[in-house]
């Protein structure tokens, strides 16, 4: 159980590292990108229009019938808008606290796996680990452009960062993790 926390921990601050090179210094971007009067503007609707934080769709399916809605959709645009009204610091320490914590529970768990698995070399538990990083990433992230017509590249760079990231972490963890005769 030991490996797996101290693996887990060097697993956790090698991802946290990666997203802050990944999404701090801006390897790849995959946005859209308004002007500064656009922002303003965009800005200004929101609050008018959408004044609690949440998640929207447009069509919103509830307002309705299911033939409308088919047809609205149809005709376009469709948009999921994820709004917070409170804004916030992009670099908050709690912010950057509760990322590292995500990182580590998701190390350990995926150590966990290895040391259940109880695989005999570092090429095999890297493998066991690399195959449950995609599994979870294809999952997360083909999600939105296939149900809900988010545009691809986005979401195929955030699933490039993930799979670095589940990447990494298994190869730390297959280092720390060793065989043994039973998961204690």
């Amino acid at each position: 159980m030991r490996d797996v926390l101290v693996g887990g921990l060097a697993a956790a601050i090698a991802m946290f590292l990666w997203g802050f090179l990944f999404w701090g210094v801006g390897l790849l971007d995959p946005f859209a990108h308004t002007t500064p009067a656009s922002q303003a503007k965009l800005a200004t609707s929101l609050q008018e229009t959408l004044p609690e934080t949440g998640v929207y769709f447009l069509p919103d399916r509830t307002l309705n019938t299911p033939e409308e809605w088919a047809a609205i959709h149809q005709k376009g645009p469709i948009a999921t808008v994820t709004v917070r009204t409170s804004g916030a610091d992009p670099m908050a320490p709690s912010k950057l606290a509760l990322g590292f914590a995500h990182m580590l529970a998701a190390a350990l768990l995926l150590g966990t796996i290895m040391a259940i698995s109880n695989r005999p070399n570092y090429l095999e538990r890297l493998q066991l680990g690399a195959l449950v990083g995609i599994a979870g990433t294809l999952f997360a992230n083909l999600t939105q452009p296939i149900w809900f017509h988010a545009p691809w590249g986005y979401h195929l760079v955030n699933a490039t960062y993930q799979l670095v990231a589940w990447f990494i972490a298994a190869a730390i963890l297959a280092y720390f993790i060793r065989r043994r005769t039973a998961f204690v």
